[in-house]
């Protein structure tokens, strides 16, 4: 259901503050919030709030920054580029619905761990990374064997 006017763009913009905090609501979730700021038993900072507070419970370990008005998507935005990296996908087309990143931001996982999991993905494997990393190796074998000089 659209909504026009400033219920419209009410819902609009708590839509997109749910999408950069993880968070997924259905549209009669986004009315009762329109409804009720509309008939003055709320306002719209409360709305806004309650999203942070329940981002702030998903990602504990950032409930600090979150709740300070920093967005979960900003936070993630190195796993996101890690991730990106590692796995040779665009970050484009990465948020905070990939469960990867989503465990490592739930768990507070640090950058370098984050990375070494992400290497023991059997995706990692089909990366030109570690296709290289292979052939250091095998040179490296083949050295130590005096097969290459």
């Amino acid at each position: 259901m659209a909504l026009r006017g400033q219920a419209g763009s009410f819902t609009d913009s708590l839509r997109s503050m749910a999408l950069v905090n993880g968070l997924k609501y259905n549209d009669d979730w986004y009315l009762g919030a329109a409804r009720s700021v509309a008939s003055g038993l709320t306002d719209e900072s409360y709305w806004e709030r309650e999203l942070r507070n329940q981002a702030a419970s998903m990602f504990p370990n950032y409930a600090e920054q979150i709740n300070a008005g920093m967005n979960a998507m900003e936070i993630a935005s190195p796993y996101i580029n890690i991730y990106a990296q590692t796995l040779e996908r665009s970050p484009y087309d990465l948020d905070l619905n990939n469960p990867d990143i989503r465990r490592a931001m739930m768990d507070g996982q640090g950058l370098f761990e984050f990375q070494q999991s992400l290497r023991e993905k059997p995706e990692w494997m089909n990366t030109k990374q570690a296709e290289d990393r292979v052939s250091e190796i095998s040179l490296q074998v083949m050295k130590m064997f005096g097969l290459v000089g």
